[in-house]
């Protein structure tokens, strides 16, 4: 399941931001070499996540912790990219104000970060 989210839909609609929060800033992305492994490390990681939801069943225990501890290694590239987005507005704060598909834009970055913190510490044993 985990690749399926990770590959199709997370690493689609982070291309979309990548694509949209600059052009609507009119900014370039904050940090390039962030994008690039913050976009490899999601693709390594996400892969390993999977067992983190088949805690307490009969898989052995050691796929359990590495799924667990992928999942928490999982956070720091998760982010990495909401970091970048949101630091794409540096020096461009102000447009906030005035532009609501920029607030939209940031509002759900923010929930990206927020809701890629509460899947690690929920797959804590």
């Amino acid at each position: 399941g985990h690749n399926a989210v990770g590959f199709f839909l997370t690493a689609g609609f982070l291309g979309i931001m990548y694509y949209f929060v600059p052009k609507q800033a009119g900014r370039p992305v904050y940090s390039y070499r962030l994008s690039v492994v913050h976009f490899w490390a999601l693709i390594f990681t996400y892969m390993w996540a999977g067992p983190h939801h088949l805690h307490y069943t009969a898989l052995p225990d050691w796929t359990q912790s590495i799924g667990m501890l992928f999942s928490l290694i999982l956070l720091a590239p998760s982010w990495g990219g909401m970091i970048n987005g949101i630091m794409t507005l540096s020096g461009a704060w102000h447009k906030l104000r005035d532009d609501p598909i920029l607030k939209f834009l940031i509002t759900s970055l923010s929930f990206y970060g927020m809701s890629t913190f509460e899947g690690p510490m929920m797959s804590i044993q």
